[in-house]
């Protein structure tokens, strides 16, 4: 039977954002300030090809530090002091734990975008057959008269075709996210044992797939609120000085700015809560104290 329970789920998840900050600050720092200015030039007139690769090296390298970090406070208690599991100056620190994460997070992801590609292949397959089988409608798909044309059109993707994308998308759909949320502790496990099992945590999940779901949505209207209102704040600064070609750009480097402060410790608090509360006998045994 789980061990965990919604509410303290969500409550852990929130109260870990003083924890993460007191903890790592220069990393949580760094990774605020360096999202944001990426996501201000993004969002500049003439920048955004241009921060493709810079982005992607921010995400890749800074949340991969600010995991580690966040995991090591979580994990520490538990590993008797080891220095394995210590925290650098400020969070800053690349150790094996991180390579752990790194590795985890492309194991999680290859399972979920193989997954999704599946659904993917088996959707085309099945709409591919059901258009080939209507040769009335793709004849008028052919055809000079554009009412003809767009009824072609509409017999082809409004009729079975439709069906068939709601009755296979719509389960694979729900079918990923619970995957995902079975998958969820893959880092964490990864970071506190070294192993990679999807098995195990797999079964570090049962019963928590519920708490695990109500928090995520309740951290998505959390970001998705405090990114509007820091963007509606920049965007009437921008205005108010004169800079209404740059509110874009500000709305966007302020929003980036508020999410980017609470968004890693509240993932990382909700999974180190539920990864405590399905294994009491050998994690965090202080975090949430």
């Amino acid at each position: 039977m789980s061990n965990v329970r919604v509410g303290e789920a969500i409550a852990a998840s929130f109260a870990y954002i003083p924890t993460a900050w007191r903890g790592a600050t220069a990393i949580m720092a760094v990774n605020v300030l360096v999202s944001a200015a990426l996501e201000f030039a993004g969002a500049s007139p003439g920048t955004a090809s241009l921060l493709s690769l810079p982005r992607l090296a921010a995400a890749l390298i800074l949340g991969t530090i600010l995991a580690g970090a966040l995991y090591r406070i979580g994990l520490q208690p538990a590993h008797g002091g080891d220095p394995a599991y210590a925290t650098g100056p400020g969070g800053f620190q690349w150790g094996g734990l991180e390579w752990r994460v790194l590795g985890a997070n492309w194991l999680l992801g290859a399972v979920l975008g193989l997954a999704a590609a599946l659904v993917l292949v088996v959707w085309v397959v099945a709409v591919l057959v059901t258009v080939g089988a209507q040769s009335d409608a793709l004849r008028g798909m052919g055809s000079d008269n554009d009412s003809d044309r767009m009824a072609a059109i509409g017999q082809l993707f409004f009729g079975p075709a439709a069906l068939e994308t709601v009755l296979i998308l719509v389960p694979a759909f729900i079918g990923l996210v619970y995957l995902g949320a079975r998958l969820a502790l893959v880092p964490l496990h990864a970071a506190d044992t070294g192993s990679f099992s999807l098995g195990q945590a797999w079964r570090l999940t049962r019963g928590a797939v519920l708490a695990l779901l109500i928090a995520g949505v309740l951290i998505f209207v959390a970001d998705f609120a405090i990114g509007a209102v820091g963007a509606l704040i920049a965007g009437i600064a921008a205005s108010l000085v004169g800079h209404h070609d740059w509110g874009a750009a500000w709305e966007s480097g302020a929003g980036s700015l508020l999410v980017d402060a609470i968004n890693p410790p509240l993932f990382a608090g909700l999974q180190l809560y539920v990864y405590r509360a399905q294994n009491p006998e050998i994690s965090i045994a202080a975090t949430f104290a």
